[in-house]
């Protein structure tokens, strides 16, 4: 057994097609109209600088597409967005021929929905909402018929806009001294929006993060120094302030965000009021509640204006504005969630960074790949099929498809990560050992590790 496992592992390193790691990569938006880059170490959470690229004006948000291909940054000033493609092996941005795209009037807040078919922009100044179709082999915009549209109602600055989960809703925020927050769906064929109802929130609303469950939103308010808590509606969309809620911060938050994991809300507080800092926040995960950590805010530098936290839940990011910075923190792994400096922690940003993003590194194997033999018939024949399931990776760029091996090095099947994780491989000799592996293959055409089976015969039954 000893030598066919060796064998099989010498096929597989011979045969499976070459590995075309990534590494990750940060990004800061600064307003003095540049975006600088960093390479992300996966291990220690330390950036090396990779360099500076030129935006429009003064940047004030940026964003990734799902697929981390493309990097979209709102120019605040001119009114437009200037848009990047990702070179997956350097992190170097290579701007989109014809770039910038024009906004409406002082774009902020940018987000995608969650396939990545549709950009939004919140525009401040304008009051009103861009939308845009993306281009999915190369990320060019195009603004949708009835772009931009108008938040009803508004009076002060459209601050931030998020999309739910399910990309059915957006939620839109206005800074003025009881919010509100409003609430549109979203056409699914065209990404049009229309304007469904409002909910009070605190004052000086500035930032929305919906939780990766599709349970909660929540409403940084600066000038309150408060994070406000809402349960969503699945059916429509509409918000339910939780008990309790506005949550105390103990600075000004200039934006919210959920941890991968839906246990713990962030934010980054500027200092105007209260402490500079990074907060962190349980969450409740039955009523949503809030309770502030012991040692929050955590240090960081000079006016922090954007916080980000990695897929993996392992570092997390601050842009300091005020102080031309990056801090760096580690995650402590336990469920206290203690924040301690990264290697070299802080990092120099060319200019006032407002915002942060990371990419999600190198596509992982699957997870809990596993398989059995079972018996069929055929009509005419009892026969026998391999049946494998595995699930997707939980850290990572999110695959686009997975491609399944057998030991020679042979693609037996190709199965988008859209797709039912589970594959049959029919008409196998009975009573036979197969080894089968699957790896993951992302968006740039990289491909994981295999994760790897050896198939036994199943406890009965048929082949599902």
């Amino acid at each position: 057994m000893k030598v066919l496992k060796f064998i099989i592992a010498l096929l597989l390193a011979i045969a499976l097609p070459k590995l075309g790691y990534t590494a990750s990569f940060a990004y800061t938006a600064n307003n003095g109209a540049t975006i600088t880059a960093y390479t992300l170490d996966n291990t220690t959470g330390t950036l090396t600088l990779i360099g500076n690229y030129a935006a429009v004006s003064s940047c004030s948000s940026l964003t990734l597409d799902p697929s981390q291909r493309f990097l979209y940054v709102t120019n605040f000033n001119a009114n437009s967005i200037s848009a990047f493609s990702i070179n997956p092996s350097s992190g170097a941005l290579i701007p989109f021929p014809g770039t910038p795209t024009p906004t409406g009037n002082g774009p902020g807040s940018i987000t995608t929905d969650p396939l990545g078919r549709f950009l939004y922009t919140a525009n401040q100044n304008s009051l009103d909402v861009s939308v845009y179709s993306i281009n999915s082999l190369n990320g060019t915009l195009t603004e949708i018929t009835g772009s931009p549209f108008p938040v009803p109602f508004a009076t002060a600055a459209v601050t931030a806009i998020a999309i739910n989960k399910s990309g059915r809703f957006a939620y839109v925020s206005n800074n003025d001294a009881n919010g509100p927050i409003y609430t549109f769906k979203i056409f699914q064929d065209t990404g049009a929006l229309s304007f469904l109802s409002t909910t009070p929130a605190g004052s000086g609303t500035d930032w929305l993060a919906v939780d990766p469950k599709n349970r909660f939103l929540y409403a940084a308010n600066l000038n309150d120094q408060t994070v406000s808590a809402y349960k969503i509606g699945q059916a429509t969309g509409g918000l339910k302030p939780i008990a309790g809620s506005p949550f105390f911060v103990n600075g000004a938050p200039q934006q919210v965000i959920v941890d991968p994991t839906g246990e713990f809300v962030l934010t980054a507080n500027d200092g105007s009021s209260g402490n500079a800092g990074v907060s962190v926040l349980q969450i409740d995960q039955l009523t949503g509640a809030l309770a502030q950590l012991a040692g929050s805010p955590f240090t960081a530098g000079l006016a922090p204006t954007g916080v980000v936290i990695t897929s993996d839940s392992k570092f997390v990011y601050s842009a300091n504005q005020g102080s031309n910075t990056v801090s760096g923190f580690v995650v402590n792994p336990s469920n206290t969630f203690i924040l301690t400096p990264t290697i070299s922690s802080p990092y120099l940003v060319e200019s006032g960074p407002v915002k942060i993003v990371t990419t999600d590194g190198p596509v992982q194997p699957p997870e809990n790949l596993m398989g059995c033999q079972k018996s069929f018939s055929d009509g005419a024949n009892r026969a026998f099929v391999n049946f494998l399931t595995w699930d997707a990776p939980s850290s990572g760029v999110v695959p686009a498809f997975y491609e399944i091996y057998r030991p020679d090095g042979t693609l037996i099947a190709t199965i988008p990560s859209t797709a039912p994780l589970k594959f049959k491989d029919y008409y196998i000799r009975f009573n036979r050992s197969y080894t089968y592996s699957v790896i993951s293959v992302d968006p740039f055409g990289n491909r994981s590790a295999p994760a790897t089976v050896t198939v036994g015969q199943c406890g009965g039954g048929g082949a599902g």
